[in-house]
């Protein structure tokens, strides 16, 4: 499965995305609702990112986006977490720097959170995507040991 949104994610704000990326699941900030309502373009018709909820009132994220956002998340805690250390440390000081394929992971392939810069991909340098480099951000903000 790929990750749908994409395209939007990298169109928020740094500040929208480590909030979505912290807590998918949470009762939006009215702040963040203009924002993530103009990422919805007229091509998608019919698909929300986000949907009003009555008890508690508010704006959340649609349950589609919100199981995306969290498989991204913590698919990337699991691999990040399984790489040595020092692996770890040189990640989080530099999230969108290349990463050596060694490194690379089906997973993180599979659900988009990679880009790479050769053919095959599991051979060659790669970068982890935006969403993937908010997710190594919202780790280190947790203050998990890198």
């Amino acid at each position: 499965m790929t990750i749908q949104f994409q395209s939007w994610w990298s169109t928020l704000t740094p500040s929208t995305r480590a909030a979505l990326i912290a807590e998918p699941k949470r009762i939006l900030p009215l702040e963040l609702v203009p924002e993530l309502a103009s990422t919805n373009p007229p091509r998608v018709v019919g698909v929300a990112y986000w949907v009003e909820t009555q008890n508690p009132p508010g704006f959340t994220l649609d349950s589609e986006t919100v199981k995306q956002i969290l498989a991204c998340r913590d698919t990337l805690a699991s691999w990040f977490s399984d790489l040595d250390p020092a692996v770890r440390k040189v990640i989080a000081a530099s999230p969108a720097g290349r990463i050596p394929a060694q490194h690379n992971s089906p997973d993180l392939v599979a659900l988009g959170l990679v880009s790479t810069a050769g053919d095959p991909p599991d051979e060659a340098p790669f970068r982890l995507t935006m969403i993937g480099q908010d997710a190594v951000t919202w780790l280190q903000s947790l203050n998990v040991e890198p």
